[in-house]
């Protein structure tokens, strides 16, 4: 998936993939949704994927809610609370500076 925002290009194929973000609904539930999230070379955070129409990625359609796809900037703040969600103390490590608590 590739998109232009602010002039710059976000393309998931040359993007370093960090990790898959979990759904757990099922594919026919209408939260549904396949999201991943990257970074780029620059150090840019962004979520791409796709989902149903109550997904992050549901947008508005003739008649309601419809499913969709896209990609989304978010903040080095919000790419950690994600990787904690998922469990990724590897991926912490490597993008982040921590200390021992």
């Amino acid at each position: 998936m590739r998109k232009i925002i602010g002039r710059r290009v976000f393309d998931t194929n040359t993007a370093e993939h960090v990790c898959d973000i979990r759904c757990t609904a099922y594919g026919g539930d209408f939260r549904w949704h396949e999201t991943g999230l990257f970074r780029t070379a620059s150090g840019q955070w962004f979520l791409a994927g796709r989902g149903n129409a109550f997904s992050m990625w549901g947008r508005d359609g003739v008649g309601g809610q419809v499913p969709g796809e896209g990609i989304k900037l978010i903040s080095n703040d919000e790419a950690l609370v994600i990787l904690e969600a998922e469990d990724m103390d590897d991926v912490i490590e490597e993008h982040f500076e921590v200390v021992e608590g």
